[in-house]
């Protein structure tokens, strides 16, 4: 009974103390449990740090993809290429009103032509309404996820490729799926352009389509409006190649199913190049899709008509984003104990694994039997790297699964609807003076509190740049999954696994390490605050 009553009590004052800013814990402290059977005080023990470089990294996961050229130093230029699966929208492809069957069985050519061909891929946006002077209804678009200038000019081109992306490994017996890395090289396996832009800017302005005309009216319907496309790229491309690749292929078993139709039109390439300033943009491939618009013959009430339609083809299925990294300059550190920096980066990049108990801290913890009031990791930005955007959040993970901590799922601020405004305990913002980034707090207390008290396993930690908290993302098929881990190889050819939300982002930070070179003040820094039996 004694021991009964003896943890409740504990375990209320921790809960008590962890709803406290840090200042509040002495008073509180001292007013629950007196100096009678408790003492507390705080502790920071000494950190392990290891710098880890991404040589390749797991980008078939997500269906958000950079596009773009970004520079940072010391982390050098970063290259973003797409490489997309296109899919039918029913099958076997029908153009027009009637299947190839048909129209040789009716003896009536419908003799389809592509006109006009568009790849769309839109930015991440959001949309609010008002009304105008002329009470119109207009929609405003605030842009997300650019990163770099607004105003850079840029030309984007846009391939076939003959690479046939397998759904399955092989080389696992067919059980699990193929993964595509950044480094996957297709050069040599891409057709002629299919379309180019050049001199494109970012835009944050809707794309209006308009109805065709019916010509069995006398209303022109050209002029009516049919919707308006969220901001994003919208690439002209060459009316010909669809055409030969697709209409004059109606009715063959090339796109009879959609199995068939990926290994004959096994995708497209996009990239961008002749960037006049730094841009990288994150894309949104699950509303991406290739416009096709056709005339064709139809018989309307016994009479042939010369009619327009439109034909959508998505880019989904498997889709990879290939990075390339150039210029990169970052200095390695013999010793885990005396480690200057922290490199952190997204896309290709860096993440940190800390280990933050030594078997000492443990033995002394567990034997003082210590509750852990709060644990915090305090990480400080170098101010002495120019930064053009710094990474708002830093996601925290367990390095040997990729999964998230236990506090993740104490967070009472978790907001799925608002990645700016969520996990605020947890994974803490970047707290700023002068518009300048300072430090970030990882509140991890419930981590370190199963680690001393439950005998979890005291794991290597994981950190990384983080373009998104929350734990819902889109994956590979557009459903809404947890933000599994995926996989990175790092500079020793050694499979390890990080957060998807990483590659979402082309963003770096340097945070001081934990060496007695760095002013304690601004030293990685583990702050435990603890009460424990006297």
């Amino acid at each position: 009974m004694k021991n009964t009553l003896y943890t409740l009590s504990v375990g209320v004052v921790a809960l008590l103390l962890q709803a406290c800013n840090d200042d509040d814990f002495k008073n509180i402290e001292s007013d629950l449990l007196g100096d009678v059977n408790f003492t507390s005080g705080t502790y920071s023990p000494d950190l392990l740090v290891e710098n880890k470089s991404e040589e390749k990294i797991q980008t078939d996961a997500s269906s958000s993809l950079l596009l773009g050229h970004y520079t940072q130093n010391p982390f050098g230029t970063k290259k973003a290429k797409i490489l997309s699966q296109v899919s039918l929208p029913s099958t076997p492809a029908v153009f027009g009103r009637k299947t190839k069957a048909s129209e040789d069985s009716d003896k009536f050519d419908e003799q389809e032509k592509v006109l006009e061909a568009y790849l769309y891929i839109p930015f991440f946006s959001r949309k609010t309404t008002n009304i105008n002077s002329q009470n119109q209804q207009v929609n405003n678009y605030a842009l997300d996820s650019i990163y770099g200038k607004n105003d850079a000019t840029f030309d984007v081109q846009v391939k076939e490729s003959n690479y046939f992306l397998r759904d399955i490994d092989p080389n696992a017996g067919f059980s699990v799926n193929q993964v595509y890395y950044s480094n996957l090289n297709v050069s040599s396996q891409l057709g002629t352009a299919i379309g180019e832009a050049n001199h494109l800017a970012i835009k944050n302005e809707g794309i209006k389509r308009f109805h065709f005309d019916n010509p069995s009216t006398t209303e022109d319907e050209s002029k009516n409006e049919l919707d308006e496309l969220a901001p994003g790229l919208r690439i002209a491309l060459n009316p010909d190649f669809f055409q030969h690749k697709l209409f004059d292929k109606e009715g063959d078993v090339a796109l009879s199913t959609s199995q068939n139709f990926v290994k004959y039109f096994r995708g497209v390439h996009i990239s961008v190049e002749n960037l006049s300033k730094n841009l990288m943009m994150l894309l949104n491939l699950n509303e991406a899709k290739i416009e096709l618009v056709y005339s064709y013959k139809a018989k309307v009430q016994d009479k042939e008509q010369q009619l327009k339609d439109r034909y959508e083809m998505k880019l989904s299925g498997i889709r990879v984003n290939v990075f390339e990294n150039t210029g990169e300059n970052i200095p390695t550190f013999a010793n885990n104990n005396d480690v200057k920096n922290i490199y952190l980066s997204g896309a290709l990049g860096q993440v940190a694994e800390l280990t933050l108990l030594s078997d000492a801290d443990l033995k002394r913890m567990r034997e003082e039997q210590w509750i852990i009031n709060d644990a915090s990791l305090l990480l400080f930005v170098d101010q002495s790297v120019t930064y053009e955007k710094e990474p708002e959040r830093l996601y925290i993970y367990n390095a040997e699964t990729g999964l998230v901590l236990a506090d993740y799922a104490l967070d009472a601020t978790q907001n799925a609807s608002s990645n700016s405004s969520s996990m605020l305990s947890h994974l803490g913002k970047l707290q700023k003076e002068n518009k300048k980034g300072v430090y970030y707090r990882l509140r991890i207390t419930q981590h370190v509190a199963d680690i001393v008290r439950n005998n979890a396993k005291n794991v290597k930690v994981g950190i990384a740049v983080a373009s998104n908290v929350n734990l819902s993302i889109s994956s590979r098929d557009g459903a809404l999954t947890e933000d599994a881990p995926i996989i990175y190889f790092d500079a020793n050819n050694k499979k390890k696994l990080t957060k998807r939300t990483t590659i979402a982002t082309p963003l770096s930070t340097v945070i001081y390490g934990n060496s007695s070179s760095v002013p304690a003040e601004k030293r990685l820094k583990l702050q435990i605050s603890y009460t424990k039996p006297k």
